[in-house]
């Protein structure tokens, strides 16, 4: 269909029409490469943990600590639908 349009055009020597259709074309894939790469950055950034502090509770108000400074039995405050960075202590075991 895109390259109907560029030979009709050319055929009627409208070179400015031709001109603009590849022009438009080259520009919706320029687009189209940049919103794959930027998707695919924007997914592979909402899947990592990116845990590096967690709330710690405390006695007093929670405190934000480095995740690696948790020891075994602190607490930790975790809100509805946050990521849990801690299943146990030592080396991370799946399941």
């Amino acid at each position: 269909m895109d390259a109907t349009a560029i030979t009709v055009s050319l055929i009627r020597r409208d070179f400015k029409t031709a001109g603009s259709v590849m022009f438009l074309l080259e520009i919706g894939e320029i687009l189209e490469d940049w919103t794959h790469k930027k998707s695919i950055s924007d997914l592979a950034g909402s899947m990592s943990l990116n845990v590096g502090k967690v709330w710690l509770k405390t006695e007093g108000q929670p405190v934000l600590v480095k995740s690696s400074e948790i020891r075994p039995n602190d607490e930790i405050i975790v809100g509805t639908g946050s990521m849990i960075p801690h299943r146990r202590y030592g080396k991370y075991d799946p399941l």
